[in-house]
């Protein structure tokens, strides 16, 4: 059986997510062209994705 989830884990868990997200929309947020940002997030969609792909030990699944 897992052990249970641990609140203070969640917590911060989404408090690093978001302040990355953050992060990236302010340095996103500087780019004129629309075309480029959607670049930018693409990439940041794509590169780990093909890091699980290539990984054995983790997946998509483990990861959501």
């Amino acid at each position: 059986m897992d052990p249970p989830i641990c609140l203070e884990l969640l917590f911060a868990t989404i408090c690093a997510w978001a302040g990355l997200w953050g992060c990236l929309d302010e340095l996103v947020h500087n780019i004129e062209s629309a075309k480029i940002r959607f670049f930018v997030y693409f990439l940041v969609l794509v590169i780990p994705l093909l890091v699980v792909t290539l990984q054995k030990r983790v997946s998509v699944c483990s990861l959501l």
